[in-house]
C-alpha cells in the first residue's frame, strides 16, 4: 500500500464520491496529499466553492415560464439582428 497519492488520483477522488465513501486510510492519504500539494488544495477549494455556489443558486432561484420566454425572445431577437451573422440559426427545431 503506497503512502502518497499522485495528483491525478487525489483529484479524481476529491471530484467524485470516492472521498465521501473512502475509508479511514484513504481519507488520510487524500488529506496528506492536500497538505503537501498546493495545486490540489486549490483545486479542492475551487470544487467546494463551485458546489456552494450551485447549491445556493438552485435554492434561491427557480426559473419561471415568463423568464424562459423572455430569454428565448431575447436570443431570437439577437439572432435576427444584422450583426448576428447567419439567419439559419433561427430555424433550429425546439425540443
Amino acid at each position: 500500500m503506497k503512502m502518497m497519492l499522485s495528483c491525478e488520483e487525489a483529484c479524481r477522488k476529491i471530484a467524485s464520491d470516492e472521498y465521501a465513501e473512502a475509508g479511514r486510510w484513504e481519507r488520510l492519504q487524500i488529506r496528506f496529499h492536500l497538505w503537501l500539494c498546493g495545486d490540489c488544495r486549490g483545486y479542492a477549494r475551487q470544487l467546494r466553492e463551485l458546489g456552494t455556489s450551485v447549491r445556493q443558486l438552485a435554492h434561491d432561484t427557480q426559473p419561471q415560464a415568463s423568464d424562459i420566454e423572455r430569454l428565448e425572445s431575447d436570443i431570437l431577437a439577437g439572432l435576427s439582428s444584422p450583426d448576428s451573422g447567419s439567419d439559419d440559426l433561427r430555424r433550429v427545431p425546439r425540443p
